[in-house]
Parts: structure tokens; sequence; C-alpha cells
């Protein structure tokens, strides 16, 4: 099942992340909160935009991998365009904002998940309807 490679993929990044996060919270001297440094406030802020949209993307690219009526490829193609828009965008706002790789962060994060709703969708129809035999 793909769904296991991309939801290991993206449990590296939140590993990495929660590190940076634990790494900046012990040199700045804040273990609870911003406190008055905003230098904390951009690796929080990804890092909890991280959280929000994986499970969405993960639960539909699950369902999508579950049906079995789509093309391996495609579903590599949205999960690497995830990662990598994850991690684009992670980066963009970690330190000092980059604002040209947190649209492309963005833009890669939203479009597979638009896609993968597409797709869901389109299977649920095909099990009522049957497009596809």
């Amino acid at each position: 099942m793909i769904t296991s490679l991309y939801a290991a993929l993206l449990a590296c990044l939140f590993f990495r992340f929660t590190m940076m996060i634990i790494r900046k919270r012990k040199k700045l001297q804040i273990s609870l909160g911003l406190g008055e440094n905003n230098e904390l406030l951009g690796v929080v802020s990804a890092y909890n935009n991280f959280t929000q949209y994986v499970p969405i993307f993960l639960i539909l690219f699950f369902l999508a991998d579950l049906s079995n009526i789509y093309h391996w490829l495609i579903l590599h193609l949205l999960g690497l365009a995830f990662c990598l828009g994850r991690g684009l965008h992670f980066y963009a706002i970690k330190d000092k904002m980059n604002f040209k790789n947190r649209v492309l962060g963005m833009k890669l994060t939203i479009w597979p998940i638009l896609i993968l709703m597409a797709l869901n969708i389109f299977s649920y129809l095909n099990n009522i309807i049957g497009f596809i035999e």
C-alpha cells in the first residue's frame, strides 16, 4: 500500500520539525508559548500548519489508494508533491520569510488535496454508478 510510504515520509518531516522546535525552544529558553521572541513564532506557525494539513491529506490519500482504480504513478506524484510542498512551506517561514517558496509550498500542498478530493468523489460515484468495470 502506497499510503504507508507517504505516512512514513511525513512522519520523518514531522520528527525533523519537532526536533527543530525543541532546539529553538532550548536555545531561546522558552518552554511554553512564544515568549517575547518572534524568532520562535515562525517555526511554531510552520509546525502548526504542517500538523493541520497532513491528516486530511493522509485520509484522502489512503482512500484513493484503497480504491485500487488509480495508477500507482498518479498516487506517487501526489504524495511527492505534497511532501515537497510541506517541506518548502516549513522552511520558507521557519526563519526569514521566503514568500516565493511559501507560495510554491502551499500550491504543492493544496493541489494534491484538491485532486485527491476529486479522485475520491469519482471513486464513490464509480462504486454507485460503475463507470469503470
